[in-house]
């Protein structure tokens, strides 16, 4: 490469800039910091307390630099930085990483952060849910006794190495396992605080949904006294009957030559279990219909409620 140029040196944490700019600068090129430009030209921010560094203000660096390095350099010179490329340089250089090696390099730096996008916890969500339902249950949010304990050897984990000693975890109620089944998963680092709280709120919402649609179920008022049938015309004769369905519930259909129950079916009641919102049966009117009759939808909470519906 003849004469003098500027190069970007950039890529994300992890991906080795740190080691190439060392062995760039053993075989005698040129390689500046992009923070130590930043502190030179006042482009640094206020000290973030939170990772302990000072964030750059890039856009006043760029400006600043542009008229700095109106003129190509004598020598070829790199600049070392994830945040680079977005300087006036003449080429750029992208470091790229496998991402099971980069996860094992920023693991090693104590680099804690999920290898993907921020989601609800699914832990927080399905634990408070439960803490929920167990309190309901139980008619106390306290563990029988009033403590749990749930002792731990060492080694026990399974993604890092510990813990060192034994230890015995205790919990007074089911919300105070819960909240620390959540907790669990910032400190491996799966999940940031507000994917935590966030599943909390919604657990707390499904729980208490579950338990009472729940004792509907128990007690019988799941089901009304009447259901509500509508009948539709098909055209040329054909009929369909339709009622609401609630997934879960029994729905048996007949027929009966009149409303005296003490008369025999005209067809036999089948049960089944609903998988959607809404039930059917089609019958046709007309001089070839089937006998005269009156039509019977059950709902039940069971298969076996109306073994003998005479």
């Amino acid at each position: 490469m003849r004469g003098g140029c500027r190069i970007a040196l950039t890529g994300t944490p992890g991906t080795g800039k740190t080691t190439i700019s060392d062995i760039l600068r053993s075989e005698g090129f040129k390689v500046l910091s992009l923070e130590k430009l930043a502190e030179k030209f006042n482009c640094l921010g206020e000290l973030d307390y939170s990772d302990n560094s000072k964030p750059v203000d890039i856009e006043l660096l760029n400006t600043k630099l542009e008229h700095e390095w109106e003129n190509a350099p004598n020598n070829i010179t790199f600049i070392d930085g994830h945040l680079s490329h977005l300087l006036p340089c003449d080429q750029i250089i992208i470091l790229r990483c496998k991402p099971d090696v980069l996860e094992k390099r920023l693991t090693k730096r104590n680099f804690v952060t999920p290898a993907f996008a921020g989601f609800v916890s699914g832990h927080s969500t399905f634990s408070r849910a439960a803490a929920e339902i167990l309190t309901r249950v139980t008619g106390s949010d306290f563990f029988p006794g009033g403590l749990m304990e749930h002792p731990i050897e060492p080694g026990w984990l399974e993604f890092e190495q510990g813990p060192s000693q034994p230890m015995v975890l205790q919990w007074a109620t089911y919300f105070d396992a819960a909240d620390e089944a959540g907790r669990s998963r910032l400190y491996g680092g799966i999940h940031v605080p507000a994917d935590d709280f966030a599943g909390r709120k919604v657990g707390a919402y499904c729980g208490q949904a579950v338990w009472d649609l729940g004792v509907k179920y128990v007690d019988g008022r799941l089901i009304p006294n009447q259901l509500p049938i509508s009948l539709h015309w098909k055209g040329d004769g054909h009929y369909e009957a339709r009622w609401p369905q609630r997934r879960g519930l029994f729905y048996g259909v007949g027929r009966r030559s009149s409303l005296n129950k003490s008369d025999p079916l005209v067809s036999s009641i089948n049960f089944y279990r609903a998988t959607d919102k809404q039930g059917s049966w089609a019958f046709d009117v007309g001089p070839r219909a089937e006998a005269k009759g009156f039509l019977m939808v059950i709902e039940s909470l069971s298969d076996g409620l109306f073994l003998n519906p005479d």
